[in-house]
């Protein structure tokens, strides 16, 4: 089984990456867990667990295409993910909350920011009287 399985994968040489860690890194989570039951389950070896996912999920591309594009897009990924923390470190975050004790009844606000560099502010106060919807 290990030789058909190798000669399908794209020489090692091509890639720049052993044939199992070109299946390893288009995995998924989800994928790498199934992977893993079909191991323990079937007496598969991984890398012919995960082409036999791969093998349905692909349809008639080209296992090497497949491959690289599934690795492509997790890079993208990766990226997108980055550049979403650098943006969130240069953003306040709040979070609003309104109350009314009895409803309707006394009304209170709560207010909490916190700047990029972590520092937190909070607003506490009374507003009068109503309902927890306008206090909201």
């Amino acid at each position: 089984m290990t030789s058909q399985i190798n000669a399908t994968l794209p020489k090692e040489s091509e890639t720049q990456d052993g044939p199992e860690n070109l299946l390893l890194a288009a995995a998924s989570k989800k994928e790498l867990r199934k992977a893993t039951r079909m191991v323990t389950e079937q007496g598969m070896t991984l890398d012919a667990a995960l082409l036999s996912m791969f093998h349905r999920v692909r349809g008639k591309q080209p296992l090497e295409a497949f491959l690289q594009a599934r690795k492509a897009r997790k890079e993208q990924d990766r990226l997108a993910t980055e550049r979403e923390r650098e943006k969130a470190a240069t953003r306040w975050h709040g979070w609003f909350d309104g109350a009314a004790d009895p409803n309707p009844g006394r009304r209170s606000i709560g207010v909490v920011l916190v700047s990029p560099d972590g520092q937190r502010h909070t607003i506490a106060q009374a507003v009068g009287q109503g309902t927890n919807n306008e206090a909201e």
